[in-house]
């Protein structure tokens, strides 16, 4: 049924006043998203699949979520991933449903930090309709699911993906059949299992290496994985820390680096030690920094790690869970499984020369007749490292010398003459991870698994692992074009089968994945027909090597991929700087930040500021000014004992005053910043005379959002968090600006 609306008078047509038309089945659906990931993918996938016109918007405003409705007209409206609220001009005419990671009554922007933090067992998926509050409109569809011993961001990629998706295809169907919210009909249960809790501040998540346990470490790092990271210092420099991993044997002093593998570093705790993969250093005033492999985070920081590189063997002879390990192989019935477990997918230039050694071992393995390639849970892979190449000293050459590394393992598996092969994709894969599964003799996916197989998005990067051979190969050369070029659109699990993309799906839940991807290997390995597979497969491609060599296909290219990393245009690099610093979709107000340089690490580097973001959080603390400063100034003087003698002798009351104009100033002129830098200037100069030093801002900064969360309560949201952050970095790059002048001056 198609819903055309009614309008009940001349203006103003309401939300709910929907009339179906018999006989059609079909929505025309707007995705307002904040950005289009794996769980917006992998809706898009599954209502398009059903029948429904669905195009996605990327909004960072108020103003692009009208402009987007405006344009596109839609009947629904859905919010998979939508990080700031939706205006009454939109939600009070047109039905819009929100996605939210918690089970009913759960309310705020942490849901899953709590429930992770909290040991909850059992947790859920929302779909729910918008209104003025946050999270708190009628409930349309709400499932469960048990928890699992993951990190935040596996959770949202396996159990929350799966619960949303099935949530929104039950609401949505409902809406299609003309029915209510359940919430509206008394027969139906409308238990409230989840409560309202506030944003997840960073003294919650705070670890205390002289008391906190292995597992309270863990589980703190778990909680914050993805975005925002444990704040927490490391010879004295601050890092936000990520990708927890249980350590079973070494032991030192809490706190203390006691060893490095791989990248990563290992911390001792009070009863044992954790592997932390990755860090990012706190991004400061006039800094911006990217999440990076722990040693490379910390030899940029110019911290040198004096703990010894600890290697393990690729096949342990002890449980995996006993320690860290990227890559590990394993035999079992003349199989040999090769599991490469990559943070977010990236295959860095070490990683791939060193996944090419284990596969490498894995083919002289005679005894063996088949190689199961089992990437991460959460990725296969997405190719080359974007964050690595980004912090390389010269990110061209890098970009080359990582496409060559991941081309030379692709090849090796092309050639393999010895073993049949398998790609188990349990998790995503995107740009280079896609030939890189293809390269397989059979490709099999879990059923939620969302495909991504082009790169020219990414400034029109013409990418290699030889796609130009593998893609064609199995869907044509028409179809490849397609799938490569824009319109860009992700690919699901099903339409890959018909395609023949992929060979088979192998189950929806990580667990039913691994076991029946282990009894496809096992009986391909037994079945009696292995040296006739093995002959086929020798004269297919001896058939391919004849029409077109290898060779000729990855010189083709890399002579594209030459041209995007070294020549005059420089759209790959921008598109690369963007990604890996996170900066603001198309749509938001774009500042030039001071970076890039010595004196300005992020020169060139646009910022962006969410202004109804700015300007919705601050008015959620207007009304309370004088809570603000008495909260800002406790926290102040509790947390930085070193500035307090900077307002010896200074009214507070007065002191308090001044603060609170100066942020209504900047409230009212986040549209023209530029008008109030000369004000913003003067100001700097005048905190010099104060003794206000470089390092009291960033400090400054995070305390006065940390008070603004907790006067905000509830209401306060992530985007919030991080509109501040980028708003007081500009307003402290101007004071800093006018400080640095009147130091110049003095010292003429």
């Amino acid at each position: 049924m198609a819903i055309a609306i009614r309008e009940v008078s001349a203006s103003k047509p309401h939300a709910d006043d929907v009339i179906l038309e018999a006989g059609k089945e079909s929505l025309r659906i707007l995705f307002l998203v904040s950005a289009h990931n794996g769980l917006s993918q992998r809706a898009w996938i599954a209502l398009t699949e059903a029948g429904h016109d669905v195009s996605v918007a990327v909004v960072g405003s108020a103003a692009d979520m009208e402009a987007a409705v405006h344009e596109h007209d839609p009947q629904l409206i859905v919010c998979p991933f939508l990080k700031q609220m939706i205006p009454a001009s939109i939600w009070s005419r047109r039905r819009c449903l929100i996605v939210h990671p918690g089970p009913r009554g759960d309310r705020g922007p942490s849901s899953l930090d709590w429930a992770i933090e909290l040991g909850e067992r059992n947790w859920g998926v929302t779909v729910l309709q918008a209104n003025d509050e946050p999270d708190a409109g009628e409930v349309w569809v709400t499932r469960g699911f048990a928890m699992r011993d993951a990190g935040k961001s596996s959770l949202y990629r396996h159990e929350v993906r799966h619960a949303a998706i099935e949530a929104l295809v039950e609401a949505i169907k409902r809406i299609v059949t003309g029915k209510q919210p359940p919430s509206t009909n008394h027969s139906v249960s409308s238990a409230v299992t989840g409560r309202a809790r506030p944003l997840m501040t960073q003294d919650v998540r705070t670890i205390n290496w002289e008391s906190d346990s292995a597992d309270t470490v863990l589980r703190k790092i778990r909680a914050a994985e993805g975005h925002p990271g444990v704040l927490d210092a490391i010879n004295d420099t601050e890092f936000h820390l990520f990708g927890a991993h249980a350590e079973g044997a070494l032991r030192g002093r809490p706190g203390e680096i006691i060893a490095r593998r791989t990248g990563a570093i290992c911390r001792a705790t009070v009863d044992g030690a954790v592997w932390i993969t990755h860090l990012k250093r706190r991004d400061r005033a006039v800094e911006r920094h990217m999440k990076l492999p722990a040693a490379d985070a910390l030899a940029q920081a110019g911290i040198e790690v004096e703990a010894p590189e600890i290697a393990v063997p690729i096949a342990p002879s002890q449980t995996a869970d006993d320690t860290y390990r990227e890559i590990t192989y394993a035999e079992n019935r003349g199989v040999g499984y090769l599991r490469f477990d990559f943070y977010n997918g990236a295959m860095s230039t070490d990683q791939c020369i060193r996944l090419r050694a284990a596969y490498m071992h894995a083919r002289a393995r005679r005894h063996t007749k088949v190689i199961v390639l089992l990437g991460g849970d959460d990725y296969f892979s997405n190719g080359i490292h974007l964050n690595v190449i980004e912090a390389a000293e010269d990110p061209a050459a890098e970009s080359w010398r990582n496409l060559g590394a991941i081309d030379d393992l692709v090849r090796d598996i092309v050639e393999t003459d010895s073993h049949m092969t398998i790609s188990a994709m349990g998790g995503d894969a995107g740009a280079g991870g896609v030939p890189f599964a293809l390269a397989a003799d059979y490709v099999v996916a879990r059923e939620d698994v969302v495909l991504n197989p082009y790169y020219q998005h990414m400034g029109g990067l013409y990418g290699s692992e030889y796609w130009t051979y593998l893609l064609p190969r199995r869907i044509g050369s028409a179809r490849a074009a397609r799938l490569t070029a824009a319109p860009f659109r992700p690919v699901g699990t099903y339409e890959a089968i018909r395609m023949g993309l992929i060979d088979a799906t192998l189950g929806a839940a990580l667990g039913e994945f691994r076991a029946r991807t282990v009894r496809l290997a096992e009986g391909i390995a037994s079945d009696g027909l292995y040296q006739a597979r093995l002959r086929d497969k020798g004269r297919r491609r001896a058939l391919d090597e004849r029409t077109k060599p290898l060779q000729a296909y990855r010189d083709e290219e890399l002579a594209r991929c030459h041209a995007c990393f070294f020549g005059p245009d420089h759209s790959y690099h921008e598109a690369r700087r963007r990604f890996v610093y996170k900066l603001g979709e198309p749509g938001t107000t774009r500042l030039e930040s001071h970076a890039g340089n010595p004196q300005h690490p992020t020169k060139g580097r646009p910022m962006s500021l969410n202004i109804p973001a700015l300007e919705a959080s601050f008015d959620l603390v207007a009304q309370h000014g004088e809570e603000l400063m008495d909260e800002f100034y406790t926290r102040l003087f509790e947390s930085a004992p070193a500035v307090v003698p900077l307002f010896a002798g200074t009214d507070l009351h007065h002191q308090k005053a001044k603060l609170l104009r100066t942020l209504v100033l900047v409230r009212n002129s986040l549209r023209d910043l530029d008008a109030i830098v000369p004000n913003l200037r003067r100001l700097g100069v005048r905190h010099v005379a104060y003794g206000a030093q470089p390092a009291h801002y960033s400090v400054v900064g995070e305390i006065l959002i940390a008070a603004m969360a907790t006067v905000a309560g509830p209401a306060w949201r992530s985007e919030h968090e991080s509109a501040w952050r980028d708003a007081l970095a500009i307003v402290a790059a101007a004071m800093l600006d006018g400080a640095k002048a009147a130091h110049s001056t003095a010292a003429a």
